[in-house]
């Protein structure tokens, strides 16, 4: 049971959160065709599932860059409309996958192919951007309108990576709160945007699609292209790639948390949790999700223990959208691009590029590659594994089992 100052302090950490996925659920549905109000029900959806049936408390779930990324594959191959269907074969995948057990299978992922999906994910993000410049007809920006847009999200970068900063709520309980630079960048580059005397030329959320003050509600995929069954034969293998990149990153962090509140956690359970939540999500037309590693890290740092804060982020989301919707519409575009660049910087894994040439240099780099070049993160997973194994079996028959041992032949050191 939680005494008043955890529920506050878990309370006040889901608020911060909540704000901070409005900008970026926007931007995770405008990558793949869909309407502002679609990425924002997503997170609504994914978060409230995911809380009360996760494997591990206080992981924040939502849409997300690992498996929006996976989706614009999906919509430049079939389009849009399919994409709330590919959603719901995901979920479907994700729950065999746990029936099956395979889910064990991704405590066996090298480090280096984790490196390399990083990187590679960090990458898709920023190519991602590129719809950001552009505006509705697919014409880039030019002019003032190009000018300021880039102007603006610099400074952004610049407020968001390095405006993070700590209040005291109250004396009495002590409790601070951490407001995140991504927070004070929208703030500040919202007020300038309306502070400015005359309207600058740079586009808004309302101008890449308006956010309906409503809920999610059921509703059943209709492409209007029909279902048949070639047609879910194209559809299943981004299904396949979308659950198992979610579940890479899901699985990912229910281990993480362990270490962070000393709480066993379930891959067993995440997995199906992550299966249902997105089952759910296809059936109110969202662009499905997983586990988000930054805003998980940042609660567990928060202090939140329990599930009281991955609940309260879908409840402040509702009424973000319920009584706020004209103010989100209004939030500038360098403000969504400027998170989404400082996302991409953290989530890449900047020493791994750096580390020493050798085979754990070669199978990051080839798992990011693989994965750009793709643009899906599991065909990195699956062929960075596998190339690790080989890479192994050759060092162990040829170099004794001593990596130096080959240099002579490959160049590969540990």
């Amino acid at each position: 049971m939680l005494d008043t100052k955890h529920a506050l302090i878990e309370i006040i950490s889901a608020f911060t959160i909540a704000i901070l996925m409005i900008p970026e659920s926007i931007a995770f549905a405008l990558m793949v065709d869909k309407s502002p109000s679609v990425g924002i029900q997503t997170s609504i959806v994914m978060s409230i599932v995911a809380a009360l049936l996760g494997g591990q408390p206080g992981l924040i779930s939502g849409s997300t860059a690992a498996v929006a990324t996976v989706l614009i594959g999906l919509v430049s191959h079939l389009g849009a409309d399919y994409v709330s269907t590919g959603v719901i074969f995901g979920g479907i995948i994700q729950m065999v996958i746990g029936i099956t057990g395979l889910y064990k299978l991704f405590d066996f992922i090298p480090k280096a192919v984790n490196s390399g999906i990083l990187i590679g994910l960090s990458i898709l993000i920023l190519m991602g951007q590129a719809k950001n410049f552009q505006d509705k007809s697919g014409k880039w920006l030019t002019g003032l309108n190009l000018w300021y847009t880039c102007v603006l999200s610099a400074i952004g970068v610049f407020l968001t990576y390095y405006g993070n900063t700590v209040l005291q709520f109250t004396k009495f309980l002590n409790i601070p709160i951490h407001v995140p630079g991504a927070l004070i960048g929208i703030l500040i580059l919202c007020l300038f945007f309306y502070l400015t005397p005359g309207k600058l030329p740079v586009e808004t959320v309302l101008d890449k699609g308006e956010v309906k003050g409503e809920l999610p509600s059921f509703q059943v995929p209709k492409p209007k292209g029909g279902l048949d069954m070639m047609t879910i034969l194209k559809i299943l293998p981004y299904s396949f790639s979308m659950a198992l990149s979610g579940l890479t990153e899901s699985l990912f962090m229910v281990k993480d948390a362990e270490a962070t509140i000393g709480r066993k956690g379930s891959t067993y359970i995440e997995t199906f949790a992550q299966g249902i939540a997105n089952i759910t999500s296809g059936f109110t037309g969202g662009i499905g999700g997983c586990v988000l590693v930054g805003q998980s890290k940042f609660n567990l740092e928060n202090g939140s223990i329990s599930r009281l804060s991955s609940i309260a982020v879908s409840a402040f989301l509702a009424v973000f959208v319920l009584f706020a919707s004209r103010f989100i519409d209004s939030i500038p575009i360098p403000a969504i691009i400027s998170i989404l660049i400082v996302i991409a910087l953290k989530t890449c894994d900047i020493p791994a590029l750096f580390q020493k040439f050798g085979k754990n240099w070669v199978v990051t780099a080839y798992t990011a590659l693989i994965s750009v070049y793709t643009s899906n993160l599991a065909v990195g997973v699956v062929t960075g594994t596998a190339l690790q194994k080989i890479m192994d079996v050759f060092i162990s028959k040829y170099g004794g089992g001593k990596e130096n041992a080959i240099d002579k032949y490959a160049g590969f050191s540990k």
